[in-house]
């Protein structure tokens, strides 16, 4: 597996997560719980993972990828 494709993944992974996020939140919001939603998602455990993530993406920036010629 190359370099591309675990940044690919990752990318994929993380706007599939932000626009679930979104759907919930619109969700909440037109069920008339927004703050609820609010709380539910204000947790240490979503500010690791998007910390975490946003660590994964600076690393993975930093790596250069080897260009082999063909």
């Amino acid at each position: 597996m190359n370099l591309s494709a675990i940044r690919s993944g990752l990318l994929g992974f993380t706007a599939a997560m932000l626009a679930l996020g979104y759907g919930a939140s619109q969700w909440f919001f037109f069920q008339g719980k927004a703050t609820e939603y609010a709380r539910m998602v204000d947790v240490p455990q979503v500010r690791l993972l998007s910390l975490g993530l946003l660590g994964v993406f600076i690393a993975l920036s930093l790596i250069k990828e080897d260009v082999v010629d063909r």
